[in-house]
């Protein structure tokens, strides 16, 4: 018996060794981790589109060598490394100036932010990570809230916030019933009191040329409108438009990019109460000058000219108004899920209603527009017979030329 024990002890003796030395270990490290302790953590405090100030309050058994920042707004896979400023007193503190100048965060996201702390015993410590909202603190904003939506604004009494509150609330479930996408847990309806307000806001992140806007992964729509006699007729019309591309990014989610402009912003002009009433005619006078945008030109962003951009709107509005009077809503249904499975701009035409995006043109320039497409076809080709007559013809005339020189 006593033989059998001895070989027990000899077959296990490293294990048991092993096991006593990670128990130290262990040990040593939760020691060396208790050795910090935030005493105070309080959320950044910031100037919007200028400095973002990140402080922690530590104390340490031994002294700090370091304490490292990391921002990220959430949402996007790039993380911002920062070591902080370490100065000391009865606690050390650790302070980081985050310039948003030259690093400018997304307005109105959630931004997540931790601490790496380490002292000289090698003890360290990794912070839980925690949030902010970043919201555009240049103004005193107003709040009223029903349902998911939240209505925002600084200029106007409770009356206009209230009007934009109602406005937003009806939109969303009028606009849904023809693209039945399921609703966001919250919406934000910021309403700006000029256009400038909102260009400042978006330069950093270089939309500045924008005087609407939606950023529907936030769920976020921003709109300028001031108080006054026609600000409810204006907020009919922006706020509907904005709404209609956070719906359609619920009904496409990770395929959104993939949705074509003429869709997304056709679809959006038609929800508003009010389509611009100066479109017949920009369509008109494009379709006598021959000037008319391709629908193939449409599929990406929209041109920075604002002739062209308003032709842009005024194609798109027509085209999905054209699809939806000839598929009616089980084609728009059948288009959206094209493009919500990936499909591309021609390929979504195709799977949608069943015909070449060019036959789709076509019949909308014939019908809706009263353009011959074999004419317009052959307008979009006339630059390129020039460039070739002058690349065919040009040795041809040089040559008459020297010889009548001579």
């Amino acid at each position: 018996m006593l033989s059998i024990q001895r070989n027990y002890l000899r077959k296990n003796f490293f294990i048991l060794l092993a096991l006593a030395l990670s128990g130290l270990a262990h040990a040593s490290l939760a020691s060396a981790q208790t050795g910090i302790h935030v005493i105070a953590s309080p959320p950044p405090a910031y100037t919007f589109g200028e400095t973002l100030n990140f402080q922690i309050s530590i104390q340490s058994s031994a002294p700090l060598t370091s304490a490292t920042l990391f921002v990220r707004v959430q949402g996007e896979a790039r993380t911002f490394v920062g070591e902080a400023r370490l100065s000391t007193g009865a606690d050390t503190l650790a302070a980081y100036a985050f310039n948003l100048a030259l690093r400018p965060l997304t307005p109105f996201a959630n931004v997540e932010y931790w601490w790496e702390i380490k002292d000289s015993s090698g003890a360290q410590l990794t912070t839980e990570p925690e949030n902010f909202y970043y919201e555009d603190n240049r103004f005193n904003w107003q709040t009223a809230t029903r349902e998911r939506v939240n209505a925002h604004w600084y200029q106007g009494d409770h009356a206009f916030g209230q009007a934009a509150l109602d406005i937003a609330v009806a939109a969303l479930t009028q606009a849904n019933r023809r693209i039945h996408a399921p609703l966001p847990d919250s919406v934000n309806v910021y309403v700006y009191a000029t256009s400038a307000d909102v260009q400042a806001m978006l330069a950093p992140i270089g939309r500045a040329w924008v005087g609407s806007h939606a950023d529907p992964a936030l769920g976020v729509v921003i709109v300028a409108v001031a108080p006054g006699p026609e600000a409810e007729s204006y907020l009919r019309n922006e706020i509907p438009h904005e709404l209609t591309h956070l719906l359609v990014y619920q009904a496409t989610g990770a395929h959104y990019a993939q949705v074509p402009s003429w869709l997304n912003e056709g679809w959006a002009v038609m929800n508003q109460e009010e389509p611009n009433p100066d479109a017949p005619a920009l369509l008109d006078e494009a379709r006598r000058r021959g000037q008319l945008l391709r629908l193939s030109d449409l599929c990406g962003p929209f041109p920075v000219d604002a002739t062209q951009a308003q032709l842009a709107y005024a194609e798109s509005e027509s085209v999905m108004r054209y699809i939806s009077d000839q598929y009616g809503d089980t084609g728009l249904a059948a288009l959206l899920a094209a493009y919500a499975d990936g499909a591309s701009c021609s390929a979504g035409v195709e799977r949608g209603l069943g015909l070449p995006m060019s036959e789709l043109e076509s019949q909308w320039l014939q019908e809706a527009i009263n353009v011959n497409p074999a004419l317009f076809k052959l307008q979009a080709l006339i630059p390129w017979l020039i460039l070739v007559a002058l690349v065919l013809f040009s040795p041809a005339i040089f040559i008459l030329l020297l010889g009548r020189k001579k």
